[in-house]
């Protein structure tokens, strides 16, 4: 069985040329992205807002109906026949990886949550999204040592003290761990702010659970704070990072863009200054489910699951995966929280994050 490569680049008028990679040889995957796609995705996308709105959450079955016409419908005929190929031929634990080469243009295309008549694209394969960029950073070393977690809550997230539960499971993210955590625990908490940030672009993983904005403009630290309190593209032109340092995960409603607004999200502007890795979604995820996939994404990264630490793709489709193990206990027509599927991931698939040393590590308890 071998990996997939597709590179994905502007025919024109909205269309995607589709060339893949498999087995060693390129192969035309023809013109795709038919123009309905995206009014299958918008469609999708707003029945999910419109569910949480109204608590009344979406069917398994809708969900699968609706991400199989994406599939059809982004994908073309050419591209499908060799995915089908690939995928058919995998073996009990041998998980293909697939890469995504594409122009940023397409940066808004939910491809893991595309639906063959099996599953998700996100749950069948180690999916890693690798903007095309004129100048790249170069990354010898995909095996990183973890010293210095910053573990990052925006204000307003919850309402203190009465969600005083789910600040206490949002600070055990990382356990046993230590990391540095913003708010700091107490009575009167000090909120992270862009100060708290410059210091975390030395660490090894960046953490941060926040607000996204409307039309993917940043990730909101305080939403009464103003500009001053956004990570924007001002702020990431900025950044020195150093050795592909941090891995960055941005636990945000439409963190790294959103499938439905054509606007480049952030993420391609983190690994053009440097960033190794970075996490995040294309939608909008509920708060609550949020803070749980961390948990269970980072026990598979960091090994703290006694597992072994997994390499950064496959921590993430694991993730999906016992997501989807849950909601395959529910009965048939329950409700059904489909927002661990949104979550994707930049750069190499293969970074591996391992704990240092406890003499070594110098990261504060939180």
């Amino acid at each position: 069985m071998s990996d997939l490569s597709w590179i994905v680049t502007n025919a024109g008028n909205g269309r995607a040329r589709f060339l893949v990679q498999n087995r060693g040889t390129w192969q035309d995957g023809d013109i795709g992205l038919r123009p309905e796609w995206m009014k299958v995705c918008d469609g999708f996308f707003t029945g999910f807002t419109e569910s949480l709105k109204n608590n009344r959450p979406l069917t398994i079955k809708y969900i699968h109906a609706q991400c199989e016409a994406l599939f059809k419908t982004v994908l073309p005929d050419a591209t499908q026949n060799i995915l089908s190929d690939t995928l058919d031929d995998t073996h009990g634990d041998r998980i293909p990886t697939l890469r995504i080469y594409s122009d940023p243009v397409f940066d808004h295309v939910p491809w893991e949550l595309l639906r063959d008549d099996t599953d998700f694209l996100g749950v069948r394969c180690r999916i890693a999204r690798m903007p095309i960029m004129s100048d790249p950073p170069s990354h010898a070393d995909h095996k990183r040592m973890v010293r210095d977690i910053y573990h990052v809550l925006g204000k307003g997230v919850m309402a203190l003290p009465d969600e005083g539960a789910l600040l206490s499971a949002w600070r055990k993210t990382f356990d046993p761990l230590p990391s540095q955590a913003y708010p700091s625990s107490g009575e009167q908490p000090v909120w992270p702010d862009l100060d708290v940030l410059e210091k975390a672009w030395f660490g090894d993983i960046l953490h941060i659970t926040c607000h996204g904005l409307d039309k993917a403009a940043g990730w909101t630290l305080d939403k009464d704070a103003g500009e001053p309190g956004v990570i924007n593209d001002t702020i990431v032109d900025t950044l020195k990072i150093r050795d592909g340092r941090p891995l960055v995960f941005a636990n945000a409603c439409s963190s790294v863009g959103s499938a439905t607004v054509l606007t480049p999200g952030l993420a391609p502007k983190f690994i053009s200054r440097g960033t190794l890795n970075l996490i995040g979604t294309f939608a909008p995820v509920t708060r609550d489910l949020a803070i749980r996939f961390a948990v269970r994404f980072y026990s598979l990264l960091l090994g703290t699951n006694g597992s072994g630490p997994a390499p950064i793709a496959e921590a993430l489709r694991l993730t999906k995966k016992q997501f989807q193990d849950d909601a395959a206990k529910l009965a048939p027509g329950a409700a059904y929280d489909p927002s661990y599927l949104f979550y994707c991931l930049y750069g190499p698939p293969d970074s591996c994050f391992e704990r240092a040393p406890a003499a070594a590590a110098n990261g504060g308890a939180s």
